[in-house]
């Protein structure tokens, strides 16, 4: 998404995005799961920004204030996935917002810029432990329905969460910065 110029020094500020990041956090925890989604999209689009930074100070600044927010949805969906909880659908929705969060910082800003901020290791951190937490649901859930696949009631969300995971994975492998460091 390419805003106009004369947007950035609203859009490309740490309090904007600290703040949906938190507006989306109390949304959450008060249950207003719709209100939730509509935040998770917002911040989707808004990682998308590009061609409105002045400098590449502030792209990797902008990029920082993404990580961390995707970090701490990415962590809260792991800690979802862990809990039992009734409403899959809430879940799974997080899940997948965030996973597609962490596709479009990925796509946006690439490993050039992401290996050098601090927080880039944590959302790692929090993607394995999602994909961790969302692979004991299923063995688990599995276990229950004695192996009959098709008898899980969210086997294929899970699944589905599981393959956009391994396209971000793929995305991480593909990035033009890993192949440059090989030839070193």
């Amino acid at each position: 998404i390419r805003p106009p110029p004369e947007w950035a020094p609203y859009i490309v500020r740490p309090d904007f995005v600290g703040a949906i990041v938190m507006f989306h956090q109390n949304a959450c925890s008060q249950q207003a799961c719709h209100l939730a989604k509509q935040i998770r999209q917002l911040l989707l689009l808004l990682c998308s920004v590009s061609g409105i930074f002045q400098d590449k100070a502030q792209r990797k600044l902008y990029a920082q204030f993404f990580c961390e927010g995707s970090q701490q949805l990415v962590s809260l969906s792991a800690a979802s996935l862990q809990q039992q909880h009734d409403d899959a659908s809430a879940i799974s929705a997080l899940v997948f917002d965030s996973f597609s969060l962490v596709s479009r910082l990925l796509t946006n800003f690439r490993l050039d810029t992401l290996s050098d901020l601090p927080s880039f290791p944590l959302l790692l951190d929090a993607l394995r432990d999602s994909g961790m937490a969302l692979s004991r649901a299923n063995h688990q859930e599995s276990l229950q329905v004695q192996g009959d696949v098709n008898s899980m009631e969210h086997g294929e969300w899970r699944e589905e969460a599981l393959a956009l995971m391994l396209e971000v994975i793929v995305l991480l492998c593909q990035d033009p910065w890993l192949r440059d460091q090989k030839k070193e």
